[in-house]
């Protein structure tokens, strides 16, 4: 890709952790990688080698917290970190098979009318 066209500077990611670790490794480390989805999987991506992560604003204090924490050696420090990131930005950002997951659940569960 950067051959092709040098205006490529980095890669922004969405996707499972996994699928990054696959995109890192191609590139080869020829360019930046960072991830999204809301700051789901934040530690492991990390762990892989993101180069950072582009999040919603209400998630950015805690992330960099945790980034500043998992480079300084203290990954305990970091998951502390990262557990105090809002959740909404992850179901947000979930894939449609996660949110399909979810939908299926609340049709199982029992509904419950309050008494009269």
């Amino acid at each position: 890709m950067t051959r092709m066209r040098a205006i490529i500077r980095l890669i922004k990611g969405e996707g499972p952790v996994t699928d990054i670790a696959g995109l890192i490794e191609r590139t080869e480390d020829r360019l930046p990688v960072f991830n999204g989805r809301g700051g789901l999987e934040l530690i492991d991506n990390f762990r892989i080698g993101c180069r950072g992560m582009i999040l919603a604003p209400d998630c950015v204090d805690y992330a960099v917290r945790a980034w500043e924490a998992f480079h300084a050696g203290n990954e305990a420090a970091a998951e502390v970190e990262y557990a105090k990131m809002p959740a909404g930005g992850g179901f947000r950002h979930a894939g449609h098979r996660e949110l399909d997951l979810l939908r299926q659940a609340a049709v199982r569960r029992p509904h419950r009318h309050p008494d009269p």
